[in-house]
């Protein structure tokens, strides 16, 4: 299942290339472009391409990396449902662009949305 996703996209290159052109889109969406203005097209491909990879290489397993941990500040600011909502929209259609068909796109979407709760657990504020 994954590998023939990550086939379609066009391995880790291809991958950089899809998350360049999320964070272009994602900026100018004016739901979550707020989470994303400090990052840098070619920065962000290097730095969640790893995460991204294993996510398509091993659908349904847990990645490695704590997603909570790394979207607690976003979750701080206000990230909630609606803006994943967006996210799966915005990332969607820049799968669109880079050429990937329809079903891997929906492929990849149900992959990500699979991983909402963990994303959105990011904020636990401390107890008094």
């Amino acid at each position: 299942m994954g590998e023939n996703l990550l086939q379609e996209i066009g391995g880790l290159e291809g991958l950089r290339a899809v998350m360049q052109r999320f964070l272009e889109k994602a900026l100018g969406d004016p739901d979550i472009g707020r989470f994303f203005i400090q990052s840098h097209p070619v920065g962000f491909a290097e730095k969640t391409c790893p995460a991204f990879f294993e996510i398509f290489d091993n659908p349904g397993n847990p990645p490695s990396n704590n997603l909570a941990d790394i979207h607690s500040r976003q979750v701080y600011l206000g990230l909630s449902g609606p803006h994943f909502d967006a996210f799966l929209t915005v990332f969607a259609d820049a799968l669109t662009e880079h050429g990937v068909t329809p079903e891997k796109t929906e492929q990849a979407i149900e992959i990500l949305n699979g991983l909402r709760g963990e994303v959105l657990s990011g904020y636990q504020p401390k107890e008094q």
